[in-house]
């Protein structure tokens, strides 16, 4: 039995495809440098404090689902008195979606409260994010973050949440 046509076409536009076709390296070997512009809540003695902040993050795509992020942070919460500033490093399992991007990971890091009681603490916590490639070198995204900082009293075990908008430069391949 001889083979049609456009089984013959089939076969060779299949066999074309795997040949010419390369693999997706969207987050693999690239480097991003972004700053965040944040919202946080603080669960502290006096009650909630909301505030506002910032920071900065370089991120590492080991390869297409790994990606290794350092982050410095620092948030003001005005009704409570307290400022929060934190160093922490992350590993981030990415979904590779072309230019959508879901992340989501562990973090941990050392946290300072500036205030009427300073304190130096160490705290750890889990992100879930969302960014957006426009281009090659340039992508926008968003991120929640949830801190637990086991600080000494008065703060003791205190939840932290933050919720930042992100902007990067991304290069490398």
């Amino acid at each position: 039995m001889r083979p049609s046509a456009s089984s013959t076409t089939c076969l060779a536009l299949a066999l074309a495809t795997l040949i010419w076709v390369s693999p997706s390296h969207a987050l693999e070997r690239q480097f991003r440098l972004g700053v965040d512009a944040t919202g946080a809540t603080l669960s502290a003695p006096s009650g909630n404090a909301t505030g506002f902040g910032g920071g900065a993050h370089l991120a590492y795509g080991v390869n297409d689902w790994l990606n290794l992020e350092l982050m410095l942070a620092g948030t003001h919460h005005g009704s409570a008195g307290a400022t929060v500033t934190s160093a922490t490093g992350a590993a981030m399992y990415a979904v590779d979606v072309i230019e959508w991007v879901p992340y989501f990971g562990i973090f941990a890091g050392g946290y300072h409260f500036f205030g009427t009681t300073p304190s130096t603490s160490f705290g750890a916590g889990l992100a879930l994010g969302l960014d957006y490639q426009f281009d090659p070198s340039f992508s926008v995204g968003a991120q929640l973050r949830l801190h637990e900082v086991f600080a000494p009293d008065p703060y003791g075990a205190t939840t932290y949440g933050t919720f930042g908008l992100r902007a990067e430069y991304v290069w490398g391949f």
